[in-house]
């Protein structure tokens, strides 16, 4: 496995204000980020924010310069787990911040908890029916989608819970790597790649 991806506060802002893309709107959603994930930590105990949320920022500037409307990707791709994991960050505060597009499209890409469901087919049926949300959602829904997927997979490693590793494996050869295939085959190798990497990890 190469290097996970990690980013600083710092980096993202240089890289925005090196693209052009520092401005208040933009900088709100970075704020709103670190607000809504302050607290938030990865398996291995790295802030969720460098190790997730402020890469995913640098590689879609990086990756996606002719992209249209990259100011509402960049802020896409901040605020893409605000809604799910922040209880104080409703989508009329999105909406009024950010416009409706914004919030159509976290409203979109946001899982619904599944604390309730009772087993393993339950879960698996949520699944099934999230990932179907995804797939008739926006372009910019599925690419942050399809980018948050790959950066999961990057930075795992086989700590504990096997069952979760080989949830991870499935979902990203039944769900993630036909969206890319369908829809976005540039991330078709890397998701492949790193699926895996995993499994040879987990001996499957």
């Amino acid at each position: 496995m190469g290097t996970k991806p990690f980013a600083t506060k710092g980096q993202v802002r240089d890289s925005l204000v090196e693209s052009g893309f520092w401005n208040e709107r933009v900088e709100e959603a970075l704020l709103r980020a670190i607000l809504s994930h302050r607290y938030h930590v990865r398996d291995d105990g790295t802030p969720y924010l460098e190790q997730h949320i402020f890469p995913m920022v640098i590689k879609i500037i990086q990756v996606r310069k002719s992209q249209e409307n990259l100011e509402n990707l960049i802020i896409l791709t901040l605020l893409h787990d605000a809604y799910e994991k922040d209880p104080h960050f409703d989508l009329q505060l999105i909406e009024d911040f950010f416009g409706k597009e914004i919030a159509a499209d976290i409203e979109s890409i946001t899982e619904e908890p599944k604390r309730g469901l009772k087993n393993s087919n339950e879960r698996w049926d949520a699944d099934k029916k999230y990932f179907e949300k995804i797939r008739k959602s926006s372009l910019p829904v599925r690419i942050v989608k399809l980018e948050s997927w790959l950066n999961n997979l990057q930075t795992t490693e086989i700590l504990h819970d096997r069952e979760k590793y080989e949830r991870l494996v499935k979902k990203a050869e039944d769900f993630y790597i036909p969206l890319a295939q369908e829809y976005l085959p540039e991330y078709t190798k890397e998701l492949k790649e790193e699926v895996k990497r995993l499994k040879r990890l987990l001996g499957l």
